[in-house]
Order: structure tokens, then sequence, then C-alpha cells
């Protein structure tokens, strides 16, 4: 699946929202283009856009710290700096987001979009909370931080001065249909034109339950291997046609530097586990998100139904239900593997739920990492619980339709009653048996 993006042309203002199928997402243009939820796990196609001035949101406050306000001073002492590429590793360094992470997309999706193209593209890295882009030749950095109580803010910090400012234009793009109607970040697989301008007509917004052939277009994907069908690495010459389909020795590259001068950059991959990772993360992050600006506004606007259907589609987002089958092995000993399974807590066997699997699917066990990141533990207690109980409740269908086996459910509630600080105390009874 995916979700559809039609577009008159190159974006020249705030884009249309969109609240229902028949209507029309304008371009993403916004600092980060970057990744979403949607119609594997939403109730519906679309959704309202919450206004971030809401009083009980606070969106805009600056008392809610992040990874980057809290770094803010830090930050700015590395300012002065005359080399991009140094003065990035030096951020990416204090930030704690590994420079393994690095995914490039070329196709002119940002406010930046003079300077990107297939010759140069973005840069985006990220860890669990925080995401960074950079483009050569750029005096800006972009910052995008997940702050559980008002969602994803996204920031831009001049690179040679160390200021860091909170630009509101992001939010003309990432603040409605592609993310859940909140601050969020997606991904959108673009064809693109050789210069790398988008034609929106045969895009999508995509999510973990997209088919691969549909994923990726616009970015530069590495690692994946023959046969593993994407829409990356690759432009279209004619702008009328749909479907592209590049050829193999297009879609399985270990490098981007037969595309690109890959000195400019922090390393000369694109990492397709990382994208994947990516999108995972980032459906987590904007599910959350709309839970918890919808529970804050219940009193006036959210019916219990509501309620129960957003816990669905979190929790189901939570265990990889309906995620697209991996159609080949993926390599699993490379930098960002590696680096990605060591961060997080492990168990007393020596067990993580960021063990990845890269045979058949992404991870190893079906229950997400991001149930011990902020995103879920600081959900409100209520909600916590019952979104527990809605994943126990998912898990024991798959495991009635054959889908898990007991032997995995088993090591799922294992590991989260061990890792997770507020986990029920009826998966702690659950792991005991």
């Amino acid at each position: 699946m995916g979700r559809r993006i039609a577009a008159d042309g190159e974006h020249r203002g705030p884009p249309r929202r969109l609240e229902r199928k028949d209507q029309r997402v304008g371009p993403a243009t916004a600092i980060l283009m970057l990744a979403l939820t949607t119609l594997g796990y939403a109730a519906q196609n679309y959704e309202k856009p919450i206004p971030p001035e809401e009083p009980s949101i606070g969106y805009w406050a600056d008392d809610a710290p992040d990874g980057v306000v809290g770094r803010r001073q830090e930050l700015g002492r590395l300012a002065s700096s005359d080399d991009a590429r140094e003065a990035l590793a030096r951020i990416l360094d204090v930030l704690e987001v590994p420079v393994s992470s690095q995914m490039l997309v070329f196709s002119k999706t940002s406010l930046q979009r003079g300077l990107i193209s297939p010759r140069n593209p973005r840069a985006v890295y990220f860890n669990d909370e925080l995401a960074v882009a950079f483009v050569p030749g750029s005096g800006l950095v972009e910052l995008a931080a997940y702050q559980p109580r008002t969602g994803t803010r996204f920031y831009s910090m001049n690179w040679q001065t160390g200021r860091i400012e909170r630009p509101p234009m992001c939010l003309e793009c990432h603040a409605g249909a592609a993310s859940l109607g909140i601050p969020g970040m997606y991904i959108g697989s673009v064809e693109t034109s050789p210069s790398g301008r988008p034609q929106y007509a045969n895009s999508i917004v995509s999510d973990p339950t997209t088919p691969f052939e549909q994923r990726w277009g616009g970015w530069y994907v590495t690692g994946a291997p023959t046969g593993f069908r994407h829409r990356g690495n690759a432009v279209t010459l004619d702008p009328t046609s749909a479907g592209l389909s590049p050829s193999d020795n297009l879609t399985s590259v270990g490098s981007v530097e037969r595309f690109i001068d890959a000195s400019k950059y922090a390393t000369q991959s694109s990492d397709l586990t990382a994208l994947m990772v990516f999108e995972h993360q980032s459906l987590v992050h904007n599910l959350a998100t709309r839970l918890r600006w919808e529970y804050r506004l219940a009193a006036n606007e959210t019916r219990d139904d509501d309620r129960s259907l957003r816990l669905d589609a979190l929790a189901r987002a939570l265990v990889f239900d309906e995620e697209a089958a991996l159609p080949a092995p993926l390599p699993g000993d490379t930098p960002f593997v590696r680096e990605f399974v060591e961060r997080g807590p492990k168990d007393r066997k020596g067990r993580t739920l960021r063990r990845l699997n890269l045979n058949d699917r992404l991870f190893e066990y079906h229950l997400s990492y991001l149930v011990h990141t902020n995103a879920i533990e600081s959900l409100p207690s209520e909600l916590h619980a019952s979104l527990f109980d809605r994943i126990l409740h998912v898990l024991n269908e798959r495991l009635g339709a054959g889908e898990i086996t007991r032997t995995e459910l088993q090591s799922v509630v294992e590991i989260a009653a061990e890792i997770v600080p507020n986990v029920p105390s009826e998966w702690r009874g659950l792991a005991e048996r």
C-alpha cells in the first residue's frame, strides 16, 4: 500500500490540506521530507489537522525539553568552522546521531530544493528521537526533534554562527495529511527528472506495509540484494511515464560513489535498513503524537471509539502487523546494523527488541524497540496501560491466525516485562509462567 500524492507541479505556496480521499495533497516542501503513518494502520485515509496553536497542546512553548533544546548551548559553541563536513560531524557527535544512519534524498522536496539534485542530494541522519539534514553548499543544518508532549519540532541551525531557529513554515507540509494532521515526518516516493524535479502525479507516501517496489523514489538506496526491487537510484526521462521500474544494476548498489561525489558526505552509503527502520519509527511517532493530542482534547473533540481506533492502530504498528515481507535477505553486518542493535537495553538473557532479522522481516521480535523509548513510556498512564492491553490482544490474535508462534509470543512478553519500566503487571505475570 501507499498514499498517493498528486500535485499540479512545483510547490509555490502552502499545500492544500487534505481531509478526504478525493482531495489532493500538495507536494512536500518543508525542511525535512521524512517519514509517515498510514494507510496500513490508520482508521481512515487522511486526518483533519489539529492546530498546533491549541492552548492544551503548547507546540510552540519552549519549556518542553527535546534533544535540540537541551543541547542548544553546546551546539552554539560549535560555530566558526569553515568546513561544512567537519561542522556536520561535530553536530552529529553532540546529538549522538550515528553517521551510519545516513540516507540520501535527491528529489527537490525541501526549502533548500535549489541546492538539491541527483548530483548533490540531501543527507538525513537519525537516532531514536532526532533527525539531522545536511545539503552540501548550504549554510544551514536542519534538525527535527521528537518531543513526546508536543510532537516533532523542526529547527534550522546556521553552522557558521551557531544560531538556532524554529521556522514556522516547516509546518506548512509537516502538520498535514501526510503526517496524520500533526507535526511529524514522512517518507515520500517520488519520480524525479534528471535535475531532481519531482513528478508528483506518480508519487506516494509510504509506510511499512507499502510494497517495496513502490518505495524510495527520489532516494539513493544502498545494500539491496539483486532482485530486491524498489524505485530508488533512478530518474525518469519521460515526465508522463508511470510505474518507473529501474533495472537491477540500479537497485543493487553497495555505494553511492557511482552517482555522486561521496567525499562531500559523512559516508558512502544510503542504507536500505536505515530507511526501513526510519519508516517504522516515524510511523509510531506520528501515531503516538496523534493519540496524545486527541487525549488532551478529549473533552470537546474525541469520542471513546476514536481513542480505541487510535490505540489499535498504534498497537498494530508496534507489533509490525501487515508489514511487507522482505523479498530477499539483507546484509546483516553493516555499520548501521551493528550500531543500531547495540543501542538500548537488554534483558538478562542478552535479548534486545532492537535485534534485526533481515531474512524475511525487518525485526527479530514481534514488538518494537520503541516501547521502551519516550514515545511510548511517557504516554499518560491510562493510555499506556490500554495500549499494552491492546498489544497483547493483537499478539494473541496473530498467534491464533498462525502468524507468530507461542515461543515468539513468550519471548516478546519476557523481554518487555524486564526492560519496559512501567509495563503492566499482567505482562510480568505472563513472563513468569
